[in-house]
């Protein structure tokens, strides 16, 4: 009964599991893209289409199945994210389509995406018509009456559509002043419709993302280009949030700009789970200096910038003496407070440009930039050692903690980092042992 159901409605509907492959395919969608039923269940829908399928459809079903996000491509953004046809005539025609992405759980948990997918061809061209008429009743004085009938039921229609969008639907004049924009928008930026009306959009951003706005507006103006920008948003309740705004021309008969229309959508959590995801995978979660991983490519990178220079670069290996004492004799909790402290010391004994890392336990590394000469190492090196050496308070007692320093620079003794960190490790253990170069 599902799968008669599904094959006699008027809209194509796919539905891909976790794995992004298909497993539902209905008789609508192999009509408009001559691909049975048989050939496409299991495939992945970007190899089943290759090329032909819009990325932002892609990155859509992507976001439902891993994030839980719905989306809506409006056709007005994105009029063809498949290569879908009418057949029906002597050739075949790309038909204009509205696609729905929501994901779901299956009843064994696993995660699905579903598709629907409109062909809203007919729904492009009326629109088309109607500006047409909008257009020409500001010419035809004696009809004007009619015409403004005509636009308010219209905008009311068009309201309506745009009513239940999950975005921010928004149009601009030629000029970038707002000329409408639905409840969600409304919602998201924290301001009626009518606060907002004949200005223009770039006063809801920042006065920092202010000229990069601007120059987005006159490459999209001047070049009839799309233009997309993220920015921070203030709300009128001083809440701060995260926009993402994009948005196309709209070009009359004779190819010539008449105004704009876009999307608004709300980041500000997919943005702090991306940030998040960036800082597990580069900072230490203790001591909130940068981890191994990130401190072995920020080398690398460094060595390709100072030879791209010829300049020299210093490599400090830090390992605390006693650390295991400590930790025995006040327990972990107390380490942990040291291994922050001392982190913190160095980070301030250092200079900005320079990198302080943990590479595990209570190992440290660091990077010294653009060392000039090889005489004011000793002075740095002093430096953190005075700052690791201050006591650390733990409550009621203070800990003094006191490391081993080795260093390397490049590209004297290495231009890789195993080079780099063997030499300075030989010489922390000199330090350790007392027998310092």
């Amino acid at each position: 009964m599902n799968d008669q159901l599904l094959n006699v409605i008027n809209l194509g509907v796919i539905v891909v599991n976790q794995q992004q492959k298909i497993v539902v395919w209905n008789k609508w969608i192999e009509q408009h893209s001559r691909l049975t039923n048989e050939e496409a269940l299991n495939k992945h829908l970007g190899s089943l289409f290759g090329g032909l399928l819009d990325l932002r459809l892609s990155f859509a079903v992507n976001e439902a199945i891993h994030l839980g996000m719905a989306s809506v491509l409006s056709h007005t953004l994105h009029p063809n994210p498949l290569p879908l046809y009418d057949y029906t005539g002597g050739e075949p025609v790309l038909i204009k389509q509205s696609v729905e992405i929501t994901p779901f759980s299956s009843e064994f948990g696993e995660h699905h995406c579903l598709l629907l997918v409109r062909d809203v061809t007919d729904v492009v061209k009326r629109e088309e018509y109607l500006r047409q008429q909008a257009r020409q009743s500001k010419i035809d004085v004696q009809r004007l009456s009619l015409v403004q009938e005509h636009l308010r039921k219209n905008e009311l229609r068009f309201r309506e559509l745009t009513r239940h969008a999950p975005v921010g639907l928004f149009e601009l004049d030629e000029n970038g002043c707002w000329g409408f924009l639905n409840e969600k928008c409304s919602q998201i930026l924290g301001l009626e419709e009518h606060e907002l009306l004949n200005i223009h959009w770039t006063n809801a951003v920042p006065e920092s993302e202010n000229a990069n706005a601007h120059k987005e507006w006159n490459h999209a103006k001047n070049g009839s280009h799309r233009f997309w920008l993220q920015f921070m948003y203030c709300k009128p309740d001083r809440k701060i949030i995260w926009l993402q705004m994009e948005g196309r021309a709209i070009k009359d008969e004779k190819e010539k700009v008449t105004g704009y229309i876009g999307t608004i959508q709300d980041i500000t959590e997919h943005r702090d789970h991306i940030q998040k995801i960036e800082f597990r995978a580069n900072y230490d979660s203790l001591t909130l200096v940068f981890n191994r991983n990130y401190f072995e490519t920020k080398l690398r990178s460094s060595v390709a910038g100072a030879r791209e220079v010829n300049q020299k670069l210093g490599f400090l290996f830090v390992d605390l003496n006693k650390f295991k004492e400590i930790n025995d004799e006040y327990g972990h909790s107390a380490g942990d407070k040291v291994l922050k402290s001392v982190a913190a010391k160095m980070r301030r004994a250092v200079r900005e440009g320079d990198v302080v890392a943990r590479l595990g336990g209570d190992e440290f590394a660091i990077i010294l930039n653009d060392i000039e000469s090889e005489l004011a190492i000793p002075t740095i090196v002093a430096k953190i050692r005075h700052a690791v050496s201050l006591p650390v308070n733990i409550g009621n007692i203070y800990l003094k903690a006191e490391c081993a320093i080795g260093v390397s620079i490049f590209p004297q003794h290495g231009d890789t980092f195993e080079q780099l960190m063997n030499h300075a490790d030989m010489e922390m253990y000199k330090d350790k042992s007392g027998k310092r170069s």
